[in-house]
């Protein structure tokens, strides 16, 4: 939060962020309170940036959000409730879960096609041969060891 104002890249993370999973801040909104997150903010004003504004809590009180206010009203600031870092870290815990899941079951259907092919691979090979496969079989061997009687290499 400290970097808010002087590194873009950190702004928009932070404000995509809030906006994303309707939080601010990292426990509470009042943390912006107590960092120097706007160029233009003095003494007496305090806030939060805009992302922070519950915007349906602002139109049913029939306000406009507003981010910066004196210290004397802060009445009139209309935050969202809920810290960043709960929603962060059950998303993260769920991206978690899902992918666990994910190599499991991936892990789950390797075993059983090991499984299938070695099945598979047992009955071929205990698998009846007709009487001509066997016959094939016979002249193969035969073939082979005239073959070999006479010297040549296979």
């Amino acid at each position: 939060m400290r970097k808010y104002r002087t590194d873009e890249s950190v702004k928009n993370l932070i404000d995509y962020i809030q906006r994303r999973y309707a939080c601010c801040g990292n426990f509470h909104y009042s943390e912006w309170f107590k960092v120097d997150w706007k160029i233009s903010m003095s003494e007496h004003l305090t806030g939060f940036p805009s992302a922070c504004c519950d915007k349906v809590e602002a139109e049913l009180r029939g306000v406009t959000c507003i981010s910066e206010v004196d210290y004397r009203d802060l009445g009139r600031l209309v935050p969202i409730q809920t810290g960043c870092l709960e929603p962060v870290r059950w998303w993260y815990y769920m991206l978690f879960l899902i992918s666990a899941i994910l190599f499991g079951v991936a892990a789950l259907a390797q075993l059983v096609s090991f499984g299938i092919a070695v099945l598979l691979a047992g009955q071929e090979a205990s698998a009846p041969t007709t009487d001509e496969q066997k016959r094939a079989l016979m002249q193969q061997t035969a073939i082979y060891n005239v073959a070999k009687g006479m010297g040549t290499r296979i």
